[in-house]
């Protein structure tokens, strides 16, 4: 089954190592084909909007650098006018293998929320 459709409870999951690419690299189309802009355009937002709650699961992919996950997750909080609040409380980021994953992306979301106040 694909985990796209897998809805619980108006809750979706996504495994970007299964869903996406196992080595998600770069922020932009120009350092390759499974970088952060292309998965926050093709993959988070379109999923975010389908759903109340989003799981997204990092530990199924390798290599996750920060360019990936600020471009990613940051930029999407941004461009979706989330607080780090209302991101944590509509995406739960699982990354069991590097919990440290979980904290840089709530850092990159602080980051470009609290820029675009400024």
């Amino acid at each position: 089954m694909d985990v796209r459709t897998a809805v619980t409870s108006h809750e979706v999951t996504l495994d970007i190592g299964a869903e996406f690419a196992r080595l998600p690299f770069g922020r932009f189309p120009e350092d390759g084909p499974n970088n952060g802009q292309r998965f926050r355009e093709e993959f988070l937002i379109p999923m975010f909007e389908k759903c109340e709650r989003l799981v997204v699961i990092l530990d199924n992919a390798r290599g996750m650098g920060s360019s990936f996950l600020d471009e990613a997750f940051g930029v999407f909080a941004k461009k979706c006018g989330l607080t780090l609040a209302e991101f944590k409380r509509r995406i739960e980021i699982i990354s069991r293998r590097d919990p440290s994953l979980s904290e840089s992306i709530e850092q990159y979301v602080l980051d470009h929320t609290s820029a675009s106040i400024n």
